[in-house]
């Protein structure tokens, strides 16, 4: 099924907005059109991201954000990939990217590591303080290879806490987590849902949309490893992704699609 062809949205007001109803209409105006998809593949070149149990970061991260762009554009939607091979690019250049691109929605793709080995499981993040130490610990591992100074941080920060797209990267995340860990359960596959979490991620400061970083699983899990090194599992992980971003779209809409209707409306989000 196609999507119906939407104007672009206004430009949005720079003031703080005082209500909900306000700051509701501001979100439908920042994410009334979701026509192109950033596709950030976490690391790259020098930089090879989390290796353990044979899975190497940056290997995982391409593959599954190929295979996530060709699914949307399967279903009418434009797609701006960060790298489509294996080279090395800054957190500062895929933020900048995306935004020259116009991009409606950023999604980056990571593998998570954690020095105790029987955590495991799929989350997703939008930018915000960190929810939890967990959270906290997990941006740190993320922004290692960053060169925002603190003035930047601070600076982008104050600015994303100021409008709407909090709220919108959260509601994005919310259902790129449920389609996903929906997908994944579907296609018999055992993975913990660790929900929606907050961070300061560097790699989603000075996005100009809403925007999320994407978690698929710990490669220091023996068993998620062996999962993220099966092409199957990646598969049913991008399929997950993409019915995520497609139901965020039909919720920017207004209306469900055969394509994403996988979930009962009562399924609440994480």
């Amino acid at each position: 099924a196609g999507f119906a062809e939407q104007g672009k949205a206004a430009p949005t007001r720079e003031t703080p907005l005082p209500d909900s109803r306000q700051a509701n209409d501001m979100a439908r105006q920042l994410g009334l059109t979701l026509r192109t998809v950033f596709i950030d593949a976490g690391h790259g070149g020098r930089d090879p991201g989390t290796s353990h149990n044979g899975i190497l970061e940056r290997v995982i991260t391409l593959d599954v954000a190929l295979t996530l762009g060709r699914l949307l554009q399967a279903n009418g939607v434009d797609v701006v990939y960060s790298r489509t091979k294996d080279i090395g690019l800054s957190l500062r250049e895929r933020t900048s990217s995306a935004n020259a691109a116009g991009a409606d929605i950023f999604v980056s793709i990571h593998v998570n590591a954690n020095d105790d080995r029987s955590v495991n499981g799929f989350e997703t993040y939008y930018l915000d303080l960190a929810s939890n130490s967990e959270a906290a610990r997990v941006a740190a591992l993320e922004n290692s290879g960053s060169d925002h100074r603190l003035g930047d941080m601070q600076k982008m920060l104050a600015d994303v806490m100021l409008n709407a797209r909090v709220d919108e990267s959260r509601r994005l995340a919310q259902d790129i987590q449920r389609l996903s860990i929906f997908r994944l359960k579907k296609r018999q596959y055992d993975v913990r849902n660790n929900g929606v979490k907050s961070a300061p991620f560097h790699v989603l400061l000075g996005a100009q949309m809403p925007a999320v970083l994407v978690e698929l699983g710990y490669c220091t899990h023996a068993a998620e490893a062996r999962n993220l090194a099966n092409a199957k599992y990646r598969l049913a992980l991008a399929e997950g992704l993409a019915e995520g971003i497609l139901a965020y779209k039909d919720r920017l809409l207004k209306r469900r699609t055969a394509h994403n209707s996988l979930t009962p409306e009562s399924a609440d989000a994480m």
